[in-house]
């Protein structure tokens, strides 16, 4: 503990110190004065630190992540801007308007609708 700094102090180290202060004590040597001042003094001021840390560190993690969501939503958001304007500026030449109406009209068929017969011929029935 006499080299410690309180700033530096872990719940490893606590609990370290607490285990030996512990022994010492049960080998009937006089550190209750050790104990009470780990207690008193030690624990609250090591819960204190990382309560600061924690009220520092959650905002600004918090902060972080806000910052990098509205970096995509900007992202996002211009290539939306540029789907739109693509959408808005070209003319669908024949072939694409051709190809919508096929897929329009054909959307809920199988696939191997019309392979071998067309849509108006029926299959042969064999007699």
């Amino acid at each position: 503990m006499c080299t410690t700094n309180v700033a530096d102090i872990t719940r490893n180290k606590i609990q370290e110190w607490y285990y030996h202060l512990k022994f010492v004590n049960s080998q009937h040597f006089e550190i209750d004065f050790a104990l009470s001042h780990l207690e008193r003094v030690v624990v609250p001021a090591f819960l204190g630190v990382r309560a600061a840390r924690i009220e520092d560190e959650i905002p600004r993690v918090l902060n972080q992540k806000i910052q990098r969501l509205q970096e995509e939503v900007i992202k996002v958001n211009s290539k939306l801007e540029k789907c739109e304007e693509c959408g808005r500026s070209s003319t669908k030449s024949g072939f694409m308007e051709d190809c919508l109406n096929t897929a329009s009209r054909l959307k809920w068929k199988y696939a191997s609708d019309g392979l071998f017969f067309t849509d108006h011929q029926t299959i042969p029935q064999n007699d």
